[in-house]
């Protein structure tokens, strides 16, 4: 399925970070439906609006370190771009 977590943005707030277990393929629509009116939050607070949006997932960039080397690859569709 993947793994979640709440992340604090650059702003100070927090915010709901979703990764798949694995990459999805370059191409792929995906869908966010997720119905959080009337949620509780914790802090006294309801959410007010639930949110649903498309995307399509695009080229295939990753960054593959290895701490040993000191050493960043940057790889964009299986090329390796810069190292």
């Amino acid at each position: 399925m993947g793994s979640r977590g709440w992340l604090r943005d650059q702003s100070g707030r927090d915010c709901a970070d979703w990764r798949p277990k694995e990459y999805w393929r370059p191409g792929t629509t995906a869908t966010l439906d997720a119905d959080l009116d009337g949620i509780h939050t914790g802090d006294g607070r309801y959410l007010v609006r639930s949110y649903a949006t498309s995307f399509t997932i695009g080229r295939s960039r990753t960054a593959r370190v290895d701490l040993d080397a000191y050493t960043l690859t940057l790889v964009r569709d299986g090329e390796v771009v810069r190292w």
